[in-house]
């Protein structure tokens, strides 16, 4: 009986720990704000990302979409591959990857691998659940 019982725990232990593993990428979701004084005019301004449900999402500028893209989320890392607008990155600065946290309402993003200087400056700026 003992043996029956170990494993029964093993058991419950790994998939409690699966549910908590897979249970961060759904709280990645929503939109966060920040603003940025003191750069180059066009990273001045209040800035948005909105992380959609899967792995879409957008980056707003005072306002106005000005990024789109997707890219996949797992529960440290989370990649950025811009599809459109006016301030995508393109070519061999089209995708970045970040570990994420998110702490109360502060998403804090730092790269891993990241060419594009502006969408760096954004997503390492403090982002805050608005």
């Amino acid at each position: 009986m003992k043996p029956l019982s170990l494993t029964l725990f093993a058991i419950a232990a790994l998939a409690a720990a699966s549910f908590a593993l897979a249970a961060p990428t759904s709280a990645l979701q929503g939109s966060f704000t920040s603003t940025i004084k003191g750069k180059a005019p066009p990273l001045d301004g209040k800035w948005t990302l909105r992380l959609l449900p899967g792995t879409k999402f957008q980056t707003l500028r005072n306002g106005k979409v000005v990024v789109s893209g997707s890219g996949a989320r797992t529960p440290t890392r989370i990649t950025f591959t811009d599809a459109g607008g006016p301030y995508a990155c393109a070519g061999n600065q089209k995708t970045g990857v970040y570990t994420w946290k998110l702490t109360g309402k502060v998403l804090t993003l730092k790269p891993v691998s990241d060419r594009c200087s502006g969408r760096r400056t954004i997503l390492t700026s403090r982002l805050t659940r608005s």
